[in-house]
């Protein structure tokens, strides 16, 4: 489904508003264009939110994680398809996560103690960047 920029006409707008209006729609055409090339990366398994990971996040809801909805939705899929990954035979999980909200570190770099026990229990290893290095030894108890 093709999503149309809102049309904006706003009296007495100054010309660089309209230039930066015009970009920004511009931009805002483009998104289905770059949605559909993304997922048609072969290295990139787009997937929905199936049920389990809803009920997880509701589950998650219920945990004193300060996220907003969308962090637990993600936080949720994250979780369930590790657990999927894991039953179809892959001995770990990582993955980058760039979203601070999401990150079992706070900014000084002091673990969250409770998405730190989750990404564990789920056995889960967690970067903070693309330049995902080979692990040499996982906790104990994840193989």
């Amino acid at each position: 489904m093709r999503l149309k920029p809102p049309l904006l006409f706003i009296p007495g707008l100054k010309p660089h508003c309209s230039q930066a209006i015009g970009i920004f729609r511009n931009e805002l055409a483009k998104i289905p264009e770059r949605l559909d090339h993304l997922a048609s990366d072969p290295g990139l398994k787009v997937f929905p939110l199936s049920e389990p990971m809803l009920e997880c996040q509701v589950s998650l809801g219920a945990m004193e994680l300060s996220l907003k909805p969308y962090d637990l939705a993600i936080l949720g899929a994250i979780l369930v398809k590790g657990e999927e990954l894991r039953r179809a035979g892959h001995t770990w999980i990582g993955f980058c996560e760039l979203d601070s909200d999401l990150q079992p570190w706070d900014r000084s770099g002091a673990r969250k103690p409770i998405l730190s026990a989750l990404y564990n229990n789920f056995q889960i290893w967690v970067y903070s960047d693309f330049l995902v290095e080979d692990i040499e030894e996982l906790p104990t108890g994840w193989i």
